[in-house]
Formats: C-alpha cells, sequence, structure tokens
C-alpha cells in the first residue's frame, strides 16, 4: 500500500512542532499553554548554541489523543503573542545521517495474525467500534495468517483500537493474538532518498 505525499510520516512519538514563536518566549510560556491539552513528557524551546531562541519548541506528550488535540487548538493562533500566527505539527521523524527515515504513518495501524479467510467486512466491523474507518486494506500472502492496514481519521481511535484489541483477541484460525499497533513509514514509500 503506497503512502500518500500528503500524509507523511511523523515522529514515532506523540511529538509536536510549535514554530513560529516569539524569540521571548519561555520554556515555562510554552508548557503553561500546552499542558491545557494533557500531561507533558517534555517540553523544550529549542535554542542555538549561543543560547538564543530559535523561535520554535519541541512539546511531547503522554499521547497521541492530546498531541492532537493541541494541534488542534493552538495551530494559526497567536495565544503565545507575536504578530505571526503558530505553526503547531506532528514533529518529524528523525533521520539517521544517510540511513532511513524513521517514522510511523500518521493514523495508521498494522494488524498482525489475521486468518486469510477472514472477510474484510469482518475485520471492519471489528474496528469500527473505535472510530471513523477511512481506509482498509488486507494482505493475505501467507498461508495461515494475514495482515491488514486499518485507517481512521482521528489519533484517538487508533489509541483506542491498539488499547481494545492488542494482544487480547485471538481470532479463529490464528496461531496468536492480534496484533495491533502503528505502521512504520516506509522511506521509499515516499520517493525520499
Amino acid at each position: 500500500m503506497a503512502w500518500r505525499a500528503d500524509n507523511p510520516p511523523v515522529c514515532p512519538e506523540p511529538k509536536v512542532f510549535a514554530g513560529q514563536l516569539p524569540f521571548e518566549v519561555t520554556t515555562a510560556d510554552v508548557q503553561n499553554l500546552f499542558s491545557q491539552y494533557g500531561e507533558l513528557r517534555s517540553c523544550q524551546v529549542v535554542c542555538g548554541p549561543d543560547g538564543r531562541s530559535k523561535g520554535c519548541a519541541m512539546i511531547m506528550f503522554n499521547s497521541w489523543t492530546q498531541a492532537e488535540l493541541a494541534i488542534e487548538g493552538e495551530n494559526n493562533t497567536t495565544h503565545l503573542g507575536g504578530s505571526k500566527p503558530m505553526v503547531v505539527k506532528f514533529a518529524d521523524p528523525p533521520k539517521r545521517g544517510d540511513g532511513p527515515i524513521m517514522g510511523i504513518a500518521p493514523k495508521k495501524l498494522f494488524v498482525g495474525q489475521i486468518p486469510t479467510t477472514m472477510p474484510e467486512e469482518a475485520l471492519h466491523a471489528m474496528f469500527a467500534p473505535f472510530g471513523n474507518i477511512t481506509e482498509l486494506h488486507m494482505l493475505k500472502k501467507n498461508p495461515g495468517a494475514g495482515c491488514a492496514f486499518v485507517m481512521f481519521d482521528r489519533w484517538s481511535a487508533c489509541e483506542a483500537a491498539i488499547a481494545g484489541l492488542h494482544g487480547k483477541t485471538h481470532l479463529e484460525g490464528a496461531k496468536m493474538p492480534l496484533v495491533v499497533k502503528f505502521a512504520d513509514a516506509k522511506i521509499d514509500e515516499f520517493g525520499v532518498g
């Protein structure tokens, strides 16, 4: 399944980038604003070697749901002052030198340990209670176990599906319980490199 250019990979943790911040904004200012969306694991204004702000910050949330709410609530606002609205988005995945981009596909889950006899409609019905499914694609190449990719419109739906199904559901005909996790992003699927 090819990844779309309008859906690039993101950092594999719920990390948010906030840009176009006034240079006088402090880490405490950013922390105070973004903590209303949930508990922060870390928050830091990015500074150069001289210790001066670069006008951006990185904020790590405990969940993707919290990060998504922060982006929706703060992108294109001036809640931290300044004349330019902030750019608030999921952080880009880290790059490993000349190696691959290490990220995940936004709001897309990998589902493993699906019996090859399972119809797509049954898989859709299993995931539909967690949220609005925007794409579902089943792969049935291996004898005995297939896999699928399920994309939701909200990060909260992904987190709910993982919490509700991963390792807890054993489908008839599968050797092991269902595997549900965020789908890895592959560099070659983005035409990068």
